[in-house]
């Protein structure tokens, strides 16, 4: 299990909305919301507050392996005195993904890393690990499927209810998408990680690797998102009234 340490670093970025600090840059970040959105909000900053840096555009449609190890690779593995590499895509594979994680394992010097993505790309947890995570836009605080505070004061039985009213009011079995149920984990680990801190259990160590379980079941094709979101319900303790 990933440290305390790095777990609240990971929640303090998915809180984010673009605030960034030139004195203070990450090596790498993942901005997730309207691309052309992000982009703009980017330009502008990197116009208004940095200086002495240069700026290099990437745009695809779909960030392939191809591309990341015939053309990014080697951009990101020059040496710069100062560079704001920017790479759009729609889309951003899995295998793409854990390529890129090579790059980012081993990061470039004086190089700031900006990834732009749609919300519901789902990023591996191998990636958020190593990069700062923001939301471009105010979809953050509209895209839970459920209030986490009532999900996780509530009974079991209330909560399984309540995602069987959910796929009933969306009207089909595969309603919950994948990129949904990672941002609920993601929230609810972040809920739980303020009770642990108060209160050490074995119970709540064991709901932090059932939600990393839920997180590898959401990343595989075909996996009932329902089913994920159903386990979770009954892992989690019940935290009485509120």
């Amino acid at each position: 299990m990933r440290s305390f340490q790095s777990r609240f670093k990971r929640f303090l970025c998915y809180d984010t909305t673009m605030e960034l600090n030139v004195d203070h840059l990450h090596h790498a970040y993942v901005l997730l919301g309207d691309i052309t959105e992000s982009h703009r909000k980017l330009r502008n900053f990197f116009d208004e507050s940095v200086l002495d840096t240069q700026w290099l555009d990437y745009q695809y449609e779909k960030l392939g392996i191809d591309e990341v190890r015939d053309e990014l690779k080697m951009v990101l593995s020059e040496r710069t005195d100062g560079r704001f590499i920017v790479i759009s895509a729609e889309r951003f594979p899995t295998d793409a993904q854990q390529a890129f994680l090579k790059i980012l394992e081993e990061p470039a010097e004086n190089t700031h890393i900006f990834i732009l993505l749609p919300a519901q790309v789902v990023v591996l947890e191998t990636i958020q690990s190593r990069v700062v995570t923001v939301y471009t836009d105010d979809l953050s605080q509209t895209r839970q499927l459920f209030p986490i505070k009532s999900f996780l004061f509530e009974p079991i039985p209330e909560r399984l209810d309540r995602i069987e009213s959910l796929v009933k009011e969306r009207g089909k079995e595969d309603a919950l998408q994948p990129y949904e149920v990672h941002q609920f984990l993601d929230q609810l680990e972040s809920a739980l990680y303020a009770v642990f801190t108060k209160k050490p259990t074995a119970q709540l160590s064991e709901s932090f690797n059932a939600i990393r379980d839920g997180r590898t079941w959401a990343g595989q094709t075909g996996f009932p998102m329902k089913n994920i979101v159903e386990y979770i319900a009954m892992i989690l303790p019940e935290f009485g009234k509120k």
